[in-house]
């Protein structure tokens, strides 16, 4: 990532083409702090964005004041989320 990117932007996605977005949003960069990176992802669970059990790709960018970037390799993840009882 740009060490002058002041926001980035992810998306996540049902395949790695990117052709169904199921998130798409912009955020501050994340900082750090002891212990590893802090950083505030806008995910609610009871949202319906992203389904349990289904794995989804994500790519991200960093935006400058000047400049977007262009997307960074994706990777993918398994959404298993535990219920509570």
């Amino acid at each position: 990532m740009d060490p002058s990117a002041t926001r980035f932007q992810m998306q996540i996605s049902t395949n790695p083409a990117f052709t169904t977005i199921a998130l798409d949003f912009t955020t501050n960069v994340p900082t750090l702090k002891p212990g590893g990176i802090s950083a505030y992802v806008p995910f609610d669970a009871n949202s319906g964005a992203l389904q349990n059990g289904r794995s989804y790709f994500w790519r991200v960018r960093s935006i400058t004041p000047y400049t977007t970037s262009a997307w960074m390799a994706n990777s993918s993840f398994r959404l298993s989320l535990a219920v509570s009882s």
